[in-house]
């Protein structure tokens, strides 16, 4: 019976050690399998061709091929937004105002990403650029905020690409609110002027800025020209809204509740006036009268009804 009872309790030894030895082999398993999947994974290589790059770049010239692949004979990149759009495709070139991230380099030919246009931050297309177009340097005239390709533009004669670029570059120092011009070009208004195309400080819309050849060669303030004063705005609208109204005697301007009046980035000045007037039948109707003054006083009148 002794024996009997040694020989069980040998068993039960026996047991308990393959348990503690199948807990500790199951253990070893989990953590081995949490290792596992708890390192890190190697990144792809994200070159495929060439050799990893890192750095911003800038375009030096206008409307650049952007490839697929490091060489002219790839495809061109689609131009996502353009082709969705217009619903036709449309293909990615590159402009000064544009600002790449580096990726890869072969000899001849770099892969960047656009990451900024026009001054802002943008995420669009990968592609492939000849790097005789590109450059890490920023040049002089790109930390004073000239992203406009002026020896682009193949109408302008040398006479003009020296004055326009004089006139920019004096817009940069001149107006408070140019954070960088972006484009430009003879003005359709004026005769014998240029304007530049700024891109807001205080993170407005773009607004242009005009210039003469005399207005540079005189060395004059370069700007937006002041708003037509608030009091002669107002005025002046109320007049050419009596101008128009059929019964002016009727008339009746509701100068508290029904006026607005906001300065733009170019300097006009815009009125919104409300008012009523009867019509020829004798109703009175509600109108809202919206006046564009330019800095000169000049002004343009929209009247719509409303009830």
């Amino acid at each position: 019976m002794k024996f009997l009872k040694a020989i069980a309790v040998i068993v039960g030894i026996l047991v308990l050690i393959g348990v503690i030895d199948g807990d500790d082999e199951r253990d070893r398993t989990t953590v081995t399998a949490r290792s596992e999947s708890e390192q890190p994974k190697r990144p792809q290589a994200d070159c495929e061709q060439g050799t990893a790059v890192s750095g911003t770049f800038y375009t030096q010239s206008s409307d650049i091929d952007f490839r697929t692949g490091p060489g002219s004979d790839h495809a061109p990149v689609i131009n996502r937004k353009a082709t969705e759009a217009l619903g036709k495709t449309r293909y990615r070139t590159l402009w000064p105002t544009m600002v790449l991230e580096g990726r890869c380099e072969t000899a001849d030919w770099l892969k960047a990403r656009i990451v900024k246009s026009d001054g802002n931050a943008v995420n669009w297309e990968t592609g492939w650029v000849h790097k005789q177009f590109v450059t890490a340097e920023v040049s002089d005239e790109m930390k004073a905020g000239l992203l406009w390709s002026i020896d682009s533009e193949s109408e302008f004669t040398d006479a003009e690409r020296q004055l326009v670029r004089r006139g920019a570059l004096k817009v940069l120092r001149d107006e408070p609110n140019c954070a960088e011009i972006i484009t430009g070009y003879r003005s359709g208004s004026r005769k014998s002027a240029y304007y530049v195309t700024c891109n807001a400080k205080n993170g407005g819309p773009p607004f242009n800025v005009w210039f003469t050849p005399n207005e540079v060669e005189a060395g004059g303030t370069l700007a937006v020209p002041e708003a037509y004063s608030e009091t002669q705005s107002r005025q002046a609208c109320e007049r050419a809204i009596k101008a128009q109204v059929s019964h002016p005697s009727t008339l009746d301007v509701h100068h508290v509740l029904g006026y607005a009046s906001e300065v733009h980035h170019n300097g006009n000045r815009t009125v919104v006036q409300e008012f009523s007037a009867e019509n020829s039948f004798g109703l009175e109707l509600e109108h809202r009268a919206r006046c564009l003054l330019q800095p000169d006083g000049t002004l343009e009148i929209t009247i719509t009804e409303f009830r």
